[in-house]
């Protein structure tokens, strides 16, 4: 019993040491772009004038109903969405995760390449921690799909 309290007890103290995982729901307010641009996971990129959504969306989706799946549109999208991190989560793991991005994604975080994903079904995540801007400055995460 005594060997279960312990326990517990460290437990409980690492959670208030660390802190409890927080969710952030990154749905919103992306930007969507159907066409490839080598310069669209730079920082500085221009992405004013790319559609605003919220996720999940395809590309093609205006399309989705008008035409048999055979003839609807493929190729290369990119998605970006600007953010900002507290300075209280400097020192903690950031993770970034999609539940699927059809059907393949690379990754990049303020310019920087992070990892590719080739299975557009399956849920898939990375440690972004390092590569990433915290109080007032800006972060870009771009999805090249």
């Amino acid at each position: 019993m005594k060997r279960i309290f312990l326990i517990a007890a460290i437990v409980l103290a690492a959670i208030s040491l660390y802190g409890q995982r927080v969710k952030y729901n990154f749905n919103p307010s992306w930007k969507v772009f159907a066409g490839d641009d080598a310069h669209a996971s730079s920082v500085g990129y221009d992405d004013s004038k790319w559609k605003q959504v919220t996720l999940p969306y395809a590309w093609n989706e205006d399309e989705a109903f008008k035409k048999d799946i055979a003839d609807l549109s493929t190729g290369i999208a990119w998605y970006r969405k600007h953010f900002k991190l507290p300075l209280s989560s400097k020192r903690q793991k950031i993770f970034i995760e999609f539940e699927g991005v059809r059907q393949a994604a690379k990754i990049y975080i303020n310019g920087q390449y992070v990892g590719m994903h080739e299975n557009g079904v399956t849920a898939f995540g990375f440690d972004i921690s390092r590569l990433l801007n915290y109080g007032n400055e800006e972060n870009i995460i771009a999805v090249r799909t």
